[in-house]
Order: structure tokens, then sequence, then C-alpha cells
């Protein structure tokens, strides 16, 4: 089972870019079809994720968007609540797990793919690997940034570093000293 996550943004714009890019990605991937027991098994996920802080939410226009885009409601996973990135990861998991996807007979070929837009990718990929690698593969799959002030890339960028600092911290193994 694969579940594309869709991070959200406060920007219309960047959001239907990265739903756009979420949408080719998902559609790319086919449902099992079994002939004998006529039935349809779904592959993938589209998950939407993202809260705001007007009404409706990034997750709400996200999902009228998909819908536009040909995405069946069934398809769909909407989570409303976050407010950034590590929560879009965060609450993304706990919807995906309180749906009964991620129970051990299920967890077997797992690909959780985050899109998000370029210039926010590595963030959103540390993020997700911190998060969700223990349940599965993390791709990653970004959208066209539009003109993203130069601010905005080196504060990502320098949050990056940031992240991935304090992730290798977690990782560090005390050595002791000799005497």
């Amino acid at each position: 089972m694969e579940f594309g996550i869709v991070s959200g943004s406060s920007d219309p714009k960047t959001q239907q870019a990265r739903v756009k890019r979420g949408v080719e990605y998902f559609s790319s991937i086919k449902p099992l079809v079994d002939p004998d027991l006529q039935v349809t098994i779904p592959r993938a996920m589209l998950v939407l994720s993202g809260g705001g802080k007007s009404e409706p939410s990034e997750a709400a226009n996200m999902y009228s968007y998909a819908l536009s885009l040909g995405v069946k409601p069934d398809d769909i996973i909407v989570e409303f609540k976050s407010m950034n990135t590590e929560e879009n990861i965060q609450f993304s998991l706990k919807k995906i797990k309180s749906l009964g996807y991620l129970k051990p007979t299920f967890n077997m070929g797992i690909t959780f793919t985050i899109c998000t837009s370029e210039f926010h990718l590595r963030r959103a990929t540390i993020i997700a690997i911190a998060n969700l690698s223990p349940y599965g593969k993390v791709q990653s799959l970004g959208s066209p940034d539009g003109d993203i002030p130069k601010g905005k890339k080196d504060g990502e960028l320098m949050f990056t570093f940031y992240y991935l600092n304090s992730l290798l911290d977690q990782c560090r193994v005390p050595i002791e000293e000799e005497k």
C-alpha cells in the first residue's frame, strides 16, 4: 500500500501545485484487480494534510481540488488539524493508523510518498524519515516552486540543517573516555 501525503500551504497556488503533482503520481499507481473474486483492491491513498489559520482549511481546499482532478472521494484521506510540516507528517500517520492501515499484517510493502514544494522537500523528507521510517519506505516528490522569496528558501535550508543536527544528536552514542 502506498500513501501519498500532500502538505498544505497557506498559498492557494502552492496548494494546487502540490495537489496536482500528488494526483499525477497517485494516478500512476494502478489498483490490484482480482478477476476471480471480482474485486478491486486499492494500492494507494492520497492523504491531504493541512489545517491552516482560516476556513476552509488547507486540506478542505486541497480535497476540492483533488476531486476536480478526478480523484474519487474513497481514495482520499483528509487531515485537518496540522499547522506545520512536522504536524502534517505526524497527524497524517495518526489518521492512517486510526483507519486501520498500519496493522501488523498490513505493514508489508508500505510506502509513504511526501509531496511538497521543491524548496521545502529536504526538510519535509527529513521529518518524514524520522517519523515514518519505522512503518515503511519513505520517498519524496517535489512540485514546482514558483516565485519563492530568497529569504524563505534560506530559512528552509537553515531549518533543515538544524533539524538534521538534532536528529543526529539523538542518534549519537556517548563514548566513555578512557581513564
